[in-house]
């Protein structure tokens, strides 16, 4: 990245320790000097007397020579996924699940210095995330509004998306009052499902649709009919597990369709048309 264009060329790197130099006998020796600063950031994190503290540096090269955090870089509070905008901001993008940490953006200076951008915003829980046109988004599936429960007081499952605007620094969510942001069924076999990955191309929004089984809304539609038969002994009969692998009564955890897979292609971020292949 040249200094005149510093906004086109930012790159980084997330590594453990700050050394840049050969790290076994059959590598090439790539010099020991300690590099200036550059258009490279890394994603550093020290620990000292079982204190742990994250630092963004910067370095002109990676093959070569080494980089310090002593009286150097920028301190900052760590992220759960590093994401770049386009070579012209990092994001710190954080789960925010129990006040763990807030999301916020960084831009590199003419003079190679990493600077962090006013805006901080609590970006909650995300299996996944990607850039759309202006945005940074994240999504999860998770319960839909109680306007929605069923007879049985089950909740579908939706979509759960968040907005990260980059040039205009703001955050927004979806509106799950909008019945287009159902996962159940989104497959036409009955099944919720989560999205993996959030890809733009020819102005179109990719994703994979991953599906996760029956929830306790989808296993009791319409007396069951999305059970295939011979897996009814799979519906669970009383709430179990934990963290990711928790169920619930009435539930069928795991998919069906272990052999399938499709891409869901969607018109725009709102995720409201779209095409299964």
């Amino acid at each position: 990245m040249k200094k005149d264009f510093f906004l086109n060329g930012f790159a980084a790197i997330a590594i453990v320790g700050m050394a840049l130099s050969a790290c076994t006998d059959n590598e090439p020796d790539y010099g020991s000097g300690t590099e200036a600063k550059g258009e490279y950031v890394i994603a550093s994190s020290v620990t000292a007397s079982g204190n742990t503290t994250n630092v963004l540096l910067t370095s002109e090269t990676l093959d070569k020579g080494t980089v310090s955090t002593v009286n150097n870089g920028l301190v900052n509070d760590g992220a759960t996924q590093w994401v770049f905008y386009k070579n012209q901001y990092l994001y710190a993008l954080t789960y925010n699940q129990g006040n763990a940490g807030t999301t916020r953006s960084y831009i590199m200076d003419s003079n190679n210095e990493v600077k962090a951008r006013p805006g901080e915003f609590a970006v909650k829980r995300f299996t996944t995330y990607g850039i759309y046109d202006k945005y940074i988004m994240t999504s999860s599936t998770g319960d839909g509004p109680t306007a929605y429960a069923d007879e049985n007081g089950y909740l579908p499952k939706m979509f759960l998306l968040s907005y990260l605007d980059v040039s205009a620094e703001t955050f927004t969510t979806n509106d799950t009052q909008n019945k287009a942001y159902m996962s159940e069924n989104f497959l036409g076999n009955g099944e919720y499902v989560t999205l993996a990955g959030i890809l733009e191309r020819n102005n179109k929004l990719y994703s994979a649709a991953i599906p996760m089984g029956l929830s306790q809304y989808g296993s009791a539609t319409d007396g069951g009919k999305w059970i295939l038969p011979g897996n009814e002994d799979l519906v669970k009969t009383e709430d179990g597990g934990s963290n990711s692998s928790s169920y619930k009564k009435g539930e069928l955890q795991w998919t069906q369709y272990p052999n399938k897979c499709w891409v869901a292609i969607f018109d725009d971020e709102t995720l409201t048309n779209k095409k299964i292949i």
